[in-house]
């Protein structure tokens, strides 16, 4: 019992790390936002059987596959795939993804015994996807691969972003170490040590004086010596009763006790026995650059989308670097996508996926930063009359 108690703790705690990278890392966020405003339009275009479908249904559907891919590509990106249900809406067959953290997931065998899901792809190891939802079953869920599913017996809730949500948390850890050292900079540390003479007396009785004497000087008490033979320089000062902190009762100079005394009403002075040594600890030096890492992992962010960092491109290879790269990761996201939205409606409405034809805009590597790159077109002769037409609501847009 403690060790699924322990296991069901393990898989919370990873799938919290993998929502809050994805939902509220800023640099895993803003790649994210950037593939959405490439590939999801707003309303997805759906043909069936070489036929558009009929406005009152595209009107309907066009709408909700557009918001299903744009959270769909973020269980993509998170789980490694993409999980659904078919649910009815105003009559008409809607997908509705797992909410983010409602599900955890493993590889597992696929057999001669295994039960098969619907619309299931021939393979040899599946992902095994466990609702938490009450009356949703492992048997309604529709399930389509982003990453094909790897083995690794350790890896809990294996995902695509797995090397991201290592790093990050080596970034949390260091930041919490890094508070703890402000906070500890931010007040003085003074380690106080007692100085204690070898006594000349080496009787018994000797050492036992010069121990009643050191606990009068610290704490004003005595133990059935006479006080008279303990203060023959006069009296001490009256000392504080907690031996732990060596320090006398505060002793308030004469122009900082008055009632006009101003700002100096709060000094006080703090008495130590005579025989105490004072030193000030040194402040702790991490030897952590946070920014250093901090660029580490936006960089690996990066790299892990296909993107290209800003202050790596200049002006001359900017668009080669956008067409090695970003376009082309796109165009892939693009595809990734179609297919996906082709087994979305196929399962829906129980058709062919190969009757099924999605239109999703690739995007383009033809970059117009300037009103000169349109003129060089045209001198080129190489728009088209609706060509032109969309050049004039790109720049109509912009203005």
């Amino acid at each position: 019992m403690y060790s699924v108690h322990l296991r069901e703790s393990v898989y919370h705690r990873k799938l919290h790390r993998l929502i809050k990278l994805v939902r509220h890392t800023p640099a895993v966020r803003s790649c994210i936002q950037r593939v959405f405003n490439e590939i999801v339009p707003p309303s997805v275009m759906v043909q069936e059987r070489g036929k558009d479908l009929t406005p009152k249904l595209q009107a309907v559907i066009g709408p909700v596959l557009s918001q299903f891919l744009e959270q769909a590509l973020e269980m993509a990106y998170m789980c490694g795939f993409v999980a659904f249900v078919c649910k009815r809406h105003e009559g008409i067959p809607v997908p509705v993804l797992l909410p983010l953290g409602s599900f955890t997931w493993s590889v597992e065998v696929v057999t001669q015994k295994t039960k098969k899901r619907r619309r299931e792809h021939v393979s040899l190891y599946r992902y095994d996807v466990r609702p938490m939802h009450p009356e949703v079953t492992k048997d309604d869920l529709l399930v389509f691969n982003f990453q094909d599913p790897f083995l690794d017996e350790g890896m809990m809730l294996p995902s695509p972003m797995d090397s991201l949500v290592d790093m990050h948390e080596l970034i949390d850890f260091m930041q919490s170490k890094l508070i703890n050292v402000i906070e500890w900079n931010s007040t003085k540390h003074i380690a106080t040590s007692e100085r204690v003479e070898h006594p000349k007396d080496q009787t018994t009785e000797g050492i036992s004086l010069l121990d009643e004497f050191r606990r009068y000087l610290i704490t004003g008490n005595h133990s059935g010596v006479n006080r008279f033979y303990m203060t023959l320089n006069g009296d001490a000062p009256p000392h504080t009763t907690d031996p732990s902190q060596l320090s006398a009762a505060h002793i308030h100079d004469s122009f900082g006790s008055g009632p006009d005394a101003g700002e100096l009403g709060s000094s006080s002075v703090h008495v130590l026995p005579p025989n105490t040594d004072v030193n000030e600890l040194a402040a702790v030096d991490p030897k952590i650059n946070m920014l250093e890492i901090q660029e580490l992992f936006q960089r690996q962010v990066i790299q892990f989308f296909h993107m290209t960092a800003q202050p790596d491109i200049n002006q001359k290879t900017k668009r080669a670097y956008m067409e090695m790269t970003d376009i082309k990761y796109m165009r892939h996201m693009a595809r990734f996508g179609t297919h996906l939205l082709q087994f979305t409606y196929a399962c829906l409405f129980d058709v062919d996926e190969k009757d099924v034809c999605v239109t999703l805009e690739e995007p383009s590597a033809l970059a117009m930063e300037s009103l000169d790159d349109v003129k060089n077109l045209a001198e080129m002769q190489v728009l088209l009359p609706s060509d032109k037409l969309k050049i004039r609501k790109r720049v109509m847009r912009s203005v």
